[in-house]
């Protein structure tokens, strides 16, 4: 009798680890699909990305909304001595302004 109890038991702690195991991958297999996918994530990215389009010396770069949007503003001084401000939309990953 106590034989047939245990087994029960394990039966049931499988069935319950298969179940969690599964919810758990499912879980993960889902997008997220109100979190945005940005394609510039960081301030050195922003700063890579105008400096690959416009050359020069990186100055400043800061956290600033574009477009309604999460970006960066980039401040550049130039091969040819103007300083400039650019824009970068976070999600966009476009470069605007100069």
């Amino acid at each position: 009798m106590k034989a047939l109890v245990v087994v029960r038991q394990m039966m049931l702690s499988v069935v319950l680890a298969c179940f969690c195991m599964l919810s758990i991958d499912r879980a993960l297999a889902t997008p997220w699909s109100n979190t945005p996918a940005y394609k510039v994530s960081n301030a050195q990215q922003a700063a890579r990305k105008v400096k690959g389009k416009y050359g020069g010396k990186v100055l400043k770069v800061q956290r600033t909304k574009v477009n309604g949007n999460s970006g960066y503003k980039v401040k550049v001084l130039r091969d040819n001595g103007h300083v400039i401000s650019v824009k970068v939309d976070a999600r966009t990953g476009k470069v605007s302004g100069n």
